[in-house]
């Protein structure tokens, strides 16, 4: 059983990349409506979704915008969505107090699989990041 402050700290994770998420959904369909109505559905894989961010935000605004405002926070949603993906995807394990281990595979062009000790502080500075990173994104967009 995993202790109530990891569990926290994995739902945090969660709550936060669902905002991030339902943000760049809301900012594209604002970005690529047509007469108010969205063009595409966006529930759709991340990497797909931030594409579309990507695209959206050239198209409307301008490289130049993209370059100087959104590209450095699209490099951070690259790098968060590894974390992400470790947290949701991992089979979890206490090794001992405060101390963790994360497990899980991915398909590349082999089937791989990885594993990596985790604190509950390195979770807790993941889930500071990412609001960080939240935050950053809302004023980028405003």
């Amino acid at each position: 059983m995993l202790p109530r402050s990891l569990l926290i700290e994995i739902g945090r994770l969660a709550t936060i990349w669902a905002e991030i998420e339902q943000f760049l959904i809301l900012d594209v369909s604002a970005l690529t409506a047509v007469d108010g109505v969205p063009t595409g559905h966006l529930r759709i894989e991340f990497r797909r979704l931030r594409e579309e961010w990507i695209k959206s935000i050239k198209d409307k605004l301008g490289d130049r915008y993209f370059d100087k405002v959104c590209n450095p926070i699209n490099q951070r949603l690259v790098d968060a969505s590894e974390s992400r993906g470790m947290v949701f995807h991992g089979t979890w394990r206490a090794v001992k107090r405060g101390s963790y281990r994360v497990e899980w595979h991915e398909q590349k062009r082999r089937l791989v699989w990885f594993s990596i000790p985790i604190s509950l502080q390195e979770m807790r500075d993941v889930n500071s990041g990412l609001h960080k990173l939240l935050t950053d994104l809302k004023a980028a967009r405003s």
